[in-house]
């Protein structure tokens, strides 16, 4: 057991040094220098003074989508077995948690460490093969509109994330970061759900070229809002005084569904079948999250709407 962890460590460590070296060590330098003092402290703050429960959870998250979002799953199933596949994940899951346990320990906060460390190996411990997802598959999701195929494909693979992350935000809804911050994860997952493209006939039926743009924009926004409408209807009901923040939120997820359709279109072709838009919807992501780079976001918007408008009309010849 110990050489297959040796050998997989060696694997994952090469993997994250690629992976590093393709987004570009200055670039990563730029992100790390503004993420880690305006968010990864004030965080931290944060956290050291909620309750056990709430904290927990919260900083299970990375572990928690790691382990149910991967896609090695049936791959280890075939060269591991239970025992090996669960001790490879206890150890990826503590090294990328092991400095939030550090940080925890400065600030005084051992009882956070010990949630973290059992909630780590109760989720390492949970073979994919058990999760709902063929359950999941077997529900309806024919209240979903056809137009908005996205929607349907993306709920089966990512229903199940979504859902534990829409119920998180109410149990910890006493916190005034919950519901925001579950919010935010999940329209993260919902951008996934515009990586592959459509074929030219699924677009010349349903919808009407001229007015694609808008019209997928407001459909897929009106079941992401729907969706959490229970949410926001409870968080401004227990943070009555703090109404300002959910609006914010609401916006700045708005703003994010609608920049992964423009770069969905942005990208789309007749005969291609998917498009690598994480990057750019990352520095968006980023450019919402902090204040003074929010006008190069809204610039970068508008750039993306006029090129998937130019994309679109060049192959089916719209005219306003």
């Amino acid at each position: 057991m110990l050489g297959f962890l040796y050998k997989m460590l060696q694997i994952r460590l090469k993997q994250t040094y690629r992976l590093l070296q393709s987004i570009g060590w200055g670039y990563l330098l730029i992100l790390v220098a503004l993420i880690l003092p305006i968010f990864g402290f004030r965080l931290l703050e944060l956290l050291v003074q909620t309750d056990l429960l709430s904290g927990t959870l919260i900083l299970l998250i990375p572990a928690f989508y790691i382990h149910f979002y991967r896609r090695d799953h049936l791959f280890l199933q075939q060269i591991a077995t239970y025992a090996w596949r669960t001790g490879l994940f206890v150890m990826e899951y503590i090294l990328v948690l092991f400095p939030l346990w550090l940080a925890l320990f400065w600030f005084q906060r051992p009882d956070l460490v010990l949630g973290l460390i059992v909630g780590t190996l109760l989720i390492a411990a949970v073979d994919k093969k058990w999760t709902p997802e063929i359950k999941w598959k077997t529900l309806s999701l024919n209240w979903i509109p056809l137009r908005a195929f996205e929607w349907r494909a993306g709920l089966r693979r990512l229903g199940f994330l979504i859902g534990f992350f829409w119920l998180i935000g109410l149990v910890a809804s006493h916190w005034m970061w919950a519901i925001p911050g579950t919010v935010i994860i999940c329209s993260f997952f919902c951008t996934s759900m515009y990586e592959l493209l459509e074929p030219k006939e699924l677009l010349e039926g349903p919808f009407d070229v001229r007015r694609i743009i808008w019209q997928k924009i407001g459909l897929h926004s009106l079941l992401f809002h729907l969706l959490f409408a229970l949410p926001y209807l409870v968080f401004f009901i227990r943070h009555v005084d703090l109404w300002w923040i959910m609006v914010l939120v609401i916006v700045a997820v708005q703003l994010l569904l609608s920049f992964s359709i423009l770069v969905k279109y942005a990208n789309w072709l007749p005969h291609r079948r998917q498009h690598n838009g994480q990057t750019i919807l990352s520095v968006f992501a980023l450019g919402l999250l902090v204040p003074f780079l929010a006008p190069a976001s809204l610039a970068l918007w508008v750039y993306y709407y006029f090129k998937a408008k130019k994309r679109l009309d060049f192959f089916y010849h719209a005219q306003d």
